[in-house]
Order: C-alpha cells, then sequence, then structure tokens
C-alpha cells in the first residue's frame, strides 16, 4: 500500500491471505484519513489470517498435548479448524484488526496506561513510603 494511493483516493486495497488472493477494500472518508488510520491500514494488512489461524491451533495441539490425541478429539479440532474457516472472513479479520489499531494502539490509550503503571509503582508520585511501625503484638 502505498501512501499516495492512501491520500488521494476515497478507498484503500489491503492485501489479504485470502485463497484467491484478492484485494480487500476499506472504505474511508477523506475526514478519518489521518496517520494513525493509514498505519493502521498497512499494519493490518501485514498480518494474514492463515498464519493466525495456524500460531492458534499449533497453541492449542501443544497445551493439550494433541499431537497424541486420540481419533475422536483429533476429529473435533479438525471440524473446529473446518469452523474457522467457514464463519472468520479475511475480510471480517483485517477490519477487525485495523479497528483494533486504530483503537489501542494511540497516544492516548498508551498513555493512560504508562500513567496507570507509573501511579502503580510511584503512588503520588513517590518511589517508596515507610510502612508504619509494627507494634508489640506483631513484633
Amino acid at each position: 500500500v502505498d501512501d499516495d494511493n492512501i491520500c488521494s483516493t476515497d478507498t484503500i486495497n489491503i492485501a489479504t491471505s485470502s485463497v484467491s488472493h484478492d484485494d480487500m477494500v476499506l472504505t474511508v472518508d477523506n475526514e478519518t484519513k489521518n496517520a494513525a488510520q493509514r498505519l493502521a491500514i498497512v499494519r493490518a494488512g501485514e498480518i494474514r489470517l492463515k498464519d493466525v489461524r495456524r500460531a492458534a491451533f499449533q497453541l492449542l495441539r501443544n497445551i493439550f498435548d494433541l499431537e497424541n490425541a486420540s481419533f475422536f478429539r483429533s476429529r473435533v479440532i479438525a471440524a473446529i479448524k473446518t469452523m474457522t474457516l467457514a464463519i472468520a472472513t479475511v475480510q471480517d479479520f483485517q477490519l477487525m484488526l485495523f479497528e483494533t489499531h486504530v483503537e489501542y494502539m494511540n497516544g492516548d490509550w498508551i498513555s493512560g496506561w504508562i500513567l496507570f503503571v507509573v501511579d502503580m509503582f510511584w503512588p503520588n508520585g513517590v518511589f517508596y513510603t515507610k510502612g508504619p511501625d509494627l507494634t508489640e503484638q506483631e513484633k
């Protein structure tokens, strides 16, 4: 995806990992074409659904030791894998990645988490405050 194409047109093509390797088109109006959304579109296009699906099922195989699974368990996993092919389309996956990236990968969200961590470790800006002295019973 080149920046000239993104800035000059009302539709943005993202290469997808579908079986037919078609292009997915996201329609974006002129007011919402900012740098964060352009970056989100590029990043969403870099992640392939088949790679995510493969990694997720490899994780399931390793967690539940499905390499040595019984015939029934292996058939259930195969059926679930087939269902994910029918339910999750590449276009929906790319759109979900784009929306998630725009919502969570921005300065406000990240700075909110940084402030949360800073406040957790340094409440009121103080690194360490001494707790109350132990009473005679606690000693």
